[in-house]
């Protein structure tokens, strides 16, 4: 997504699919939003709830 703007819908879709399945840890996840800097699309997909005010 970073690196290719032009994917990130689908991609997005497609992480979306993966965090709703039950094996998946949403904080495990979480790790990789924070390290790449991709927090803002971390919450788009889960929703507000948990985002800092002023993030």
């Amino acid at each position: 997504m970073k690196n290719d703007p032009n994917r990130a819908l689908r991609e997005m879709a497609d992480i979306e699919y993966l965090l709703r399945l039950p094996e998946i840890e949403t904080e495990e996840a979480k790790k990789y939003f924070e390290k790449y800097g991709q927090m803002d699309r971390y919450y788009d997909i889960i929703g507000e709830k948990g985002r800092k005010q002023g993030s």
